[in-house]
């Protein structure tokens, strides 16, 4: 489609400049990224809990469990775009529950968009708690929203 748009035919060599220059540079920066404070804490008792945790990202999600140091505590990761769709789009969502054992309803879907990761996951039937400095009342489809990792641990366990 970018070939298209772009009125070039070659095809693979717009294949590769999308992956040098999206992609690879992507994995690249996440390399420098730092976790959030408290993460690892809150998966520790999240997994203590004796439940299960998934990753869900949009870009490419190799490195990202390991960047974060949070590989050991992660049950499943998968990106989106497996799914030919992006967050919020209710088909990557489907993605998602198609990996996970257990109902929409069953699932507390945390992310730091309101716009991508609540109300995605909200429309695949998930619950959904929103992670950052934003009031609830600038975010009504989040049913939890918290300013940190630990008061989300406090809200849910």
């Amino acid at each position: 489609m970018v070939a298209q748009r772009l009125g070039q035919s070659d095809v693979p060599k717009i294949r590769e400049r999308i992956e040098r220059q999206f992609y690879q540079s992507w994995a690249r920066s996440f390399l420098s990224i730092k976790a959030f404070s408290d993460l690892r804490t809150t998966l520790e008792t999240v997994k203590e809990a004796g439940l299960k945790i998934a990753l869900f990202s949009d870009f490419p999600i190799e490195q990202k469990p390991a960047t974060l140091e949070i590989a050991d505590l992660v049950d499943f990761a998968i990106t989106s775009e497996e799914s030919g769709y992006l967050k919020p789009s209710k088909h990557a969502f489907e993605l998602l529950l198609q990996h996970i054992d257990a109902a929409p309803s069953e699932i507390l879907y945390v992310g730091d968009s309101y716009t991508k990761d609540c109300q995605g996951a909200k429309q695949a039937g998930m619950h959904a708690a929103l992670l950052g400095k934003r009031p609830h009342s600038q975010a009504p489809d989040a049913d939890l929203v918290a300013a940190t990792w630990k008061e989300l641990a406090a809200l849910i366990l």
